[in-house]
């Protein structure tokens, strides 16, 4: 396992297997690691992530002297937190790392798209993006390409989409002031047109410190508020894509799918009432025919057409 650092900003955990980056576990933010959030509940344990001018290490600590635990990682790069049960007399599964699609680095949505288990499609465009290709995204539901802005940025009036539950992305980020905070974070960032994206570095004690991302955006996860996982992370938009009242475009609610739902509403519609309207009309004529011809019978009753 690997810990990398970038201007000793941004710290995260990542595994390899050979060359290739097989996942990120986002970075430190005072209290867990923001794409792990099932370490964030471990109450048998404390961890703790220290950064000194001479050494940089994570480690944890038992709170209950009784209970043994151990970490490992296969040759696939898979991480694995065993506790030891008595009773069984064997180690046992606490928690694992990949859980899902989700947690592979970069592969599954692309640059500033962002991965999400709670839809069927996976992955979603944050309002103010679309899709870069939009063939494999809504025909072949592929969202690897990821997205593209819909609107061109303007320093000056630019804004920040506030997005809640979000592994941090990966990029190039540099620290600024640990004492600063949130507001200050934002104001820096809004100055520096370069800036894709902002978060607060350390969530404890109110939050201080400022993480930038300065680059395409890599990696990012959206986690419900049932999985706990996450922090806030502000993504630099055009003025005019803050006012689009929805977040996110998906496989199956993006504007490429909208067009066809649209087209095929219309012409079913289209149909539906051509039809009503033909069988109205068909019972209406039928109805009108049938009083004239009683009334035709009548008269003829009344004449001879023989003379």
């Amino acid at each position: 396992m690997e810990v990398s650092t970038l201007q000793t900003s941004s710290l995260a955990s990542n595994t390899w297997h050979k060359e290739t980056k097989v996942t990120r576990s986002g970075p430190w933010n005072g209290k867990w690691f923001s794409g792990t959030p099932g370490l964030r509940e471990a109450s048998i344990m404390q961890f703790e992530f220290q950064v000194t001018h001479d050494d940089i290490y994570y480690s944890y600590r038992m709170l209950n002297s009784s209970v043994y635990s151990r970490l490992t990682i296969n040759s696939s790069g898979n991480l694995q937190r065993l506790v030891w049960s008595p009773t069984d007399s064997t180690w046992s599964l606490y928690w694992n790392f990949p859980r899902d699609i989700c947690d592979n680095y970069d592969e599954t949505c692309g640059r500033f798209g962002v991965c999400d288990t709670d839809i069927f499609s996976v992955c979603k465009c944050l309002s103010g993006f679309r899709p870069r290709d939009e063939h494999g995204w809504f025909d072949l539901q592929d969202g690897s390409s990821g997205c593209v802005r819909s609107s061109k940025l303007d320093c000056g009036s630019d804004g920040f989409l506030a997005l809640k539950n979000m592994k941090l992305p990966e990029g190039t980020t540099w620290f600024i002031d640990q004492r600063m905070n949130l507001s200050e974070c934002g104001e820096i960032c809004k100055r520096n047109c370069s800036c894709t994206a902002y978060a607060i570095m350390d969530v404890t004690q109110g939050g201080s410190g400022c993480i930038f991302w300065l680059v395409d955006l890599v990696d990012m996860r959206q986690y419900t508020e049932s999985e706990n996982g996450g922090q806030d992370l502000y993504v630099r938009v055009a003025a005019s894509d803050l006012e689009q009242s929805p977040t996110t475009i998906s496989f199956k609610n993006g504007s490429g799918n909208d067009n066809h739902v649209v087209m095929i509403v219309g012409i079913t519609v289209g149909i539906c009432a051509g039809l009503i309207t033909l069988l109205i009309l068909l019972y209406l004529k039928r109805k009108n025919r049938r009083p004239l011809t009683k009334s035709i019978a009548y008269r003829a009753g009344k004449f001879d057409f023989s003379e």
